[in-house]
C-alpha cells in the first residue's frame, strides 16, 4: 500500500465490546507491533474517529492509512454511505470534562486531498461541508501536537471520489 512505512502494516478489526464498529490500526512490524495509529468507524454513533499515539507518525502515513481505512470501512453496517458521517462527540479522559464537538460547533477545520495535501480552512466545518457536499467525509482527528505532545483535536473534511 503506497504511503504507509515499509515496517508498518495496516489491519482492519472488529470491536463490539466497549463500542460497536470497524476500525483499521496502523501497527509498526518492529518490536510489539505497537499501535501507532487507529481509524474507528462508530456504527452506533455514525461517526467516524481518528486516533493518532505516536508523535513520529508522518502526515504521509496517516493520509495512506486513512485512505485504505475508507476504503475499507466503508458503509456502516445499516448501510449508511460514511460521506453521512456525524463529527462524534470528544470525552476529555482523566479530568471527567466533556465537549460536545459537532460540525456546526468546531471554528477550525481541515481538507485533507486526495492528493494527500492538508488545507487549513478558515471557514467553519459546517460552512465548508454545505458547499463541498459529497466529496468529503467528515471525521475527528485526535493526535498529538507535533511541539508539545498535547493531545489535540480538529475536523477534518477528507476528499474521496464522488460515486
Amino acid at each position: 500500500m503506497s504511503g504507509v512505512p515499509k515496517d508498518c502494516k495496516v489491519q482492519i478489526f472488529s470491536d463490539v465490546a466497549s463500542r460497536d464498529g470497524l476500525g483499521a490500526v496502523l501497527l509498526d512490524k518492529k518490536g510489539w507491533g505497537d499501535e501507532l495509529l487507529e481509524v474507528f468507524r462508530d456504527d452506533t454513533e455514525h461517526s467516524l474517529t481518528v486516533r493518532v499515539f505516536h508523535r513520529s507518525v508522518s502526515d504521509a502515513a496517516l493520509h495512506a492509512t486513512l485512505s485504505h481505512a475508507l476504503r475499507e470501512l466503508d458503509p456502516f453496517v445499516d448501510g449508511t454511505r460514511l460521506v453521512n458521517a456525524h463529527v462524534p462527540p470528544i470525552v476529555h479522559e482523566g479530568g471527567g470534562a466533556v465537549d460536545t464537538v459537532s460540525s456546526s460547533t468546531v471554528q477550525r477545520s481541515a481538507f485533507l486531498r486526495k492528493d494527500g495535501s492538508l488545507i487549513y480552512d478558515r471557514r467553519d466545518v459546517a460552512t465548508a461541508e454545505a458547499e463541498l457536499g459529497n466529496s468529503t467525509i467528515p471525521c475527528l482527528v485526535q493526535r498529538p501536537d507535533p511541539r508539545t505532545g498535547e493531545p489535540h483535536v480538529e475536523c477534518w473534511l477528507v476528499e474521496i471520489d464522488s460515486q
